[in-house]
């Protein structure tokens, strides 16, 4: 006689899989109640924030698993499973709103970030995608002395601020706008952060450039907020429409992420990854902006020859934005 599958004879590798699949899932969500400042937490909130990058995984894995319990007559658990295995992607952080609008290209600013790699020797894939696609300011991450010779020749791109490094903290601003260097900051913990002032159409605009380190320790989780807090604070201290870019190590889940858009910076993009290049899994380079913005265009570029995949923004001032 058959009758209903028994728990206990659960096949033991696809209910793993689920739940360690929930779990990831959770401890996104469960998350925000470790964005605190408190010393006793900073290593949870750590811990957390490192396993809440990989929703890319979490999400298909637990879905193969629940597909796979639900074919072999299991009910009760794939779709208890399965409210979980969603709620990290209804709680991040809020982005910039997308509009479809006639706007023409002459009234939008595109800004794309690439982490070039510190070993790439050819930049010609990347200056032709950023030329094709009209890009008006380009921040590069991990850019050496060997590449500056390169960056100089990237004709369409008359502004530069480049401050390479041997290691893979260079950072550069490339602008077909005039460029005002508005320094490098560096703090304990962190990269350098390439600040700069855009003029277009006739208002400036505050920039900042940044490649903070992964969170692979309490200490670089922490920097990293901070870096964001900072940065966020700089362009709303002079009232003007602020874009914060680069290879941010921070997905959307992370709790970097919702600081900066406490303090006023959203992500242009959804959830689109662009790292590795070749099967991209975790959404970590970003362009963040203010509210002034809204978002015409959102896009990953092609394998350029980096292990990162570019990003791409086209945005407008929003006309209630008052700026």
């Amino acid at each position: 006689m058959t009758g209903r599958p028994s728990l206990r004879r659960l096949p033991v590798r696809a209910t793993v899989f689920l739940v360690l699949a929930v779990l990831g899932a959770l401890i996104a969500t469960l998350g925000r109640a470790f964005d605190t400042d408190e010393p006793s937490a900073s290593h949870l909130a750590w811990l957390i924030d490192l396993a809440a990058h990989w929703q890319w995984v979490y999400l298909p894995t637990g879905l193969l698993a629940a597909g796979w319990l639900l074919w072999r007559g299991y009910r009760i658990w794939p779709l208890l499973a399965l409210p979980a295995l969603v709620s990290a992607w209804v709680s991040t952080p809020p982005t910039l709103p997308l509009i479809r609008s006639p706007e023409p290209a002459a009234q939008s600013l595109t800004v794309a970030s690439a982490n070039i790699h510190l070993d790439t020797q050819d930049l010609s894939a990347l200056y032709d995608w950023a030329v094709a696609e009209r890009v008006d300011v380009l921040v590069l991450l991990e850019v050496t002395p060997a590449h500056v010779a390169q960056l100089n020749t990237f004709g369409d791109f008359e502004y530069r601020l480049i401050h390479p490094d041997y290691g893979p903290f260079g950072v550069a601003i490339l602008s077909r706008l005039p460029l005002h260097a508005e320094g490098i900051i560096e703090s304990t913990f962190e990269t350098p952060v390439l600040r700069a002032r855009v003029e277009w159409k006739g208002r400036n605009l505050a920039l900042s450039a940044a490649h903070p380190m992964p969170p692979l320790s309490p200490a670089y989780h922490q920097a990293r907020a901070s870096m964001l807090e900072r940065e966020a604070k700089w362009g709303a201290a002079h009232g003007l429409p602020a874009i914060l870019a680069g290879d941010l190590n921070a997905t959307p889940w992370s709790n970097g992420m919702r600081v900066a858009a406490a303090h006023g910076l959203l992500r242009s993009a959804a959830y689109a990854p662009s790292w590795p290049s070749r099967l991209p899994l975790l959404p970590i380079d970003h362009v963040l902006a203010s509210p002034h913005w809204s978002v015409l265009e959102r896009q990953i570029g092609p394998d350029v020859g980096s292990d990162h995949r570019p990003v791409l923004a086209r945005l407008a001032i929003r006309e209630t934005s008052g700026n």
